[in-house]
Formats: C-alpha cells, sequence, structure tokens
C-alpha cells in the first residue's frame, strides 16, 4: 500500500536516518577532510517498510566515487515533508565540512565531517552529522549490500574506504530551485554509522502565476509588462535578454524590481529597457523568492507593435552622399511598391514592387539606377504606393 508522509507545508524536508555497521577506523590527526560525490542526478526509491521504518534505494551511482548504490532501511525523524512510498526521486548529492558538529556524534579519534545541504533551512541539527565510514561490498548478483538478520554486515573482510571530501567542493552557494529533490548522505557515530538523505519534495504550489509576459519595441527602447495573477512569499523580479532563444541571458536590472508582497488577485508590473540590441532580443522574467528559490518565465521574443496607417519617412541620412535608409510602415498585407523619380517625373530606380507583410520595413538606396550606373547630385522623389495610399518625400544626393 502506498503511503503518504503529509505536512501542513507543502515544501519540507524529510530525515530518513538509515545505520550500518561499519568497522572502526582513525583518520589521521591534522588530516583535512574530502569528498568525492557524483556532481549529477541520481536516483532513490523511497518504499515502506512496517510501521515506522522506511526502505530508500540509492541507485545511478557511478563507479569511482565516496557513495554506493545500495539499500538501506531506517525511519523518519523529521515528518515535517510529504513523501510517498514507492516513488522513485532523482536526488542530487552534496554535502560541506561543518566543524561544529555535536560532540555525540562522533567518538574522540574520530574527525569531524558533516555532509549538510547547502540552503537555508538545513542545520547539522536537521540533517544530522557525519564523519567518515565503510561501505559493506556489495552483493554482486543483487547490487545489494549483504542482508544478515536485518542488518548489513561486510560479506568478507574486504570493505570498500569511503573518505569524505570538503564539502563545498559539489555544494558551495548552492540554492534549491521549486521542484527540486535532493539528497544529503551522512554518517557518524563510533561503532554504528548514519546515512541521512534529505529530500526535497517537489513543490505543490507556484509562487508566482503569470497572467501575461509582453516584450515591446517603442520610441524610448523595449518595454517589458508583466502581470501576475497572484503572489506567494516573493521577493522580486529580474529582467533577461539574450541575442539567441537557447542562448545565455543577462540581467538587465542592477537593482531587483521588488514584488507588491502577498497577492491573491495579481499585480502589475513594467521595466524598459533603454539600450536594446539592433538584433532581435529575447526576453525572459526571473522570480527571487523570499526564501532564495528563483524561477523563470519566457523566453519571449520582443514584438513591434502594428502601425495603424500607411507612413512613409524620411530618408536618412538627407542629404546623402552614397547610401541612404529610407523606412515605411504598413499596417496590413498587401502590394506596396516604393519607387525613386527625378524631379521631371522620370522614373530612376524601383527599390520595392511586391507583396509584404504588415509592421516596419527598410530599404537601402545606393544611389543608383536600374542599370547600376550613379546617378548625378540633385533632387530626387521617393514614391510609396501601398493600396490606395500614396506618399512622396524628397531625398537629396550630393557627389
Amino acid at each position: 500500500m502506498t503511503t503518504t508522509l503529509t505536512n501542513k507545508k507543502s515544501v519540507g524536508v524529510c530525515l530518513v536516518v538509515i545505520s550500518v555497521l561499519m568497522a572502526m577506523g582513525v583518520w589521521p590527526a591534522g588530516a583535512q577532510p574530502s569528498v568525492k560525490l557524483p556532481t549529477d542526478p541520481v536516483t532513490i526509491q523511497v518504499g515502506r517498510f512496517g510501521s515506522s521504518l522506511w526502505r530508500t534505494i540509492l541507485s545511478d551511482v557511478p563507479p569511482g566515487y565516496d557513495v554506493i548504490n545500495g539499500e538501506y532501511l531506517g525511519w523518519c525523524m523529521n515528518k515535517d515533508a510529504s513523501i510517498e512510498a514507492g516513488t522513485s526521486y532523482t536526488v542530487t548529492l552534496y554535502s560541506s565540512y561543518d566543524p561544529s558538529m555535536p560532540s555525540y556524534l562522533f567518538d574522540e579519534d574520530w574527525d569531524k565531517i558533516n555532509y549538510i545541504l547547502n540552503h537555508k533551512q538545513g542545520s547539522f541539527e536537521d540533517i544530522q552529522t557525519a564523519i567518515w565510514h565503510f561501505f559493506n561490498e556489495l552483493d554482486l548478483d543483487n547490487d545489494l549490500p549483504v542482508n544478515f538478520g536485518g542488518r548489513w554486515f561486510p560479506k568478507d573482510i574486504h570493505t570498500v574506504q569511503a573518505i569524505v571530501d570538503d564539502a563545498n567542493q559539489y555544494g558551495a552557494g548552492f540554492v534549491p530551485r521549486p521542484g527540486q529533490v535532493m539528497a544529503v548522505i551522512c554518517d557518524a557515530g563510533p561503532d554504528v554509522q548514519y546515512i541521512s538523505i534529505e529530500i526535497i519534495v517537489p513543490q505543490t504550489f507556484t509562487p508566482v502565476t503569470l497572467s501575461r509576459l509582453v516584450a515591446a519595441k517603442a520610441e524610448e527602447g523595449t518595454v517589458i509588462t508583466w502581470t501576475t495573477k497572484s503572489e506567494v512569499d516573493i521577493a522580486g523580479f529580474y529582467v533577461l535578454r539574450s541575442g539567441a532563444k537557447d542562448g545565455e541571458y543577462e540581467r538587465l536590472n542592477s537593482s531587483m524590481i521588488k514584488a507588491r508582497g502577498q497577492s491573491t488577485v495579481g499585480e502589475s508590473y513594467a521595466f524598459v529597457d533603454r539600450f536594446p540590441s539592433s538584433i532581435p532580443s529575447y526576453y525572459a522574467l526571473e522570480t527571487i523568492g523570499l526564501d532564495g528559490m528563483r524561477e523563470q518565465f519566457g523566453p519571449i521574443l520582443a514584438s513591434v507593435p502594428l502601425p495603424a496607417t500607411f507612413e512613409l519617412s524620411q530618408n536618412v541620412p538627407n542629404p546623402f552622399n552614397a547610401t541612404t535608409r529610407i523606412t515605411y510602415r504598413l499596417h496590413e498585407a498587401g502590394r506596396m511598391r516604393l519607387l525613386v523619380y527625378d524631379v521631371l517625373g522620370r522614373p530612376v530606380r524601383v527599390l520595392w514592387d511586391g507583396l509584404q507583410q504588415p509592421g516596419e520595413h527598410e530599404v537601402r538606396w545606393d544611389g543608383r539606377d536600374e542599370q547600376g550606373e550613379p546617378v548625378g547630385s540633385g533632387i530626387y522623389v521617393v514614391r510609396f504606393e501601398a493600396g490606395t495610399h500614396t506618399e512622396m518625400k524628397k531625398a537629396t544626393l550630393i557627389r
């Protein structure tokens, strides 16, 4: 039967303490602890074993690390979580050295080593503490430690010595994201080792629910606006930008945009990117929780609002010597023409004649005619035709 430990909170920690028989040993005086942990996620399966014991199986640990695959029994010491028996979790192993480990968890001949998840909820009281340990040799037929009467004993005198490393090597600065699941392996005690596994179960609520996220180009830059449906324990927001959808994103605001606080009705926010890139830009929104957790929304591509009418802009530069840019806007798709005439009305160049989509467009004229020959200095007329709309601008060429 599937059993669930349910907590009044949506997120929490369940500490499963597993006892493993160990062989005694002494850490060399003055030696620094060290650990080699896999950086990629591994799998742990949680099962129910009796009324209070939990059966856990750690798997997917590659060879060569100071953690081995195997099956362990333990009991839940902290029910401030919601985990489900018969469920596999993807976990990441982290550790950190803690010289303040309480003395009751280690023998005076042993150095103090603590595996601890580096996040705000974690402490050695929550997760226990650790020293080094010996793992049992695996039952190679079943890929499990050898079981004698409910306790784990070595199959023979050969044991695998697992030495614990500096916890900050892989866990420094780590802050879990919503929905991430972690595990911490701990062991302590003069004659019986403990392995503690901390599981952060996925959140059942989202701190921020967005109803709208838009990036639109405007005269003052690119305006990013967003509206939340609800906000729970949110500190604020950062706006991110990248030149590619799957590229690296940079923060645009050095100071966090503060959230309005707890809200069940939502709020609206805006940020102006005053120095937008000339290439198409993608924007994303990063939320920061009061607990330091981060979540990202997007990305979205910055859009250009559709013009309300047909419009031809003055060419830039004007006067020009070699090349000039001509910008025009279409509020609907259709055939359009962009033509150049001299002051006598004689055609000089066809810059565009065909179908185009609505939006803003730009064409360059290099001061040459249809045959590719340079035209002389003087005033020329740029004629814009779209549907029934006709508009003209004067362009001055100076050789």
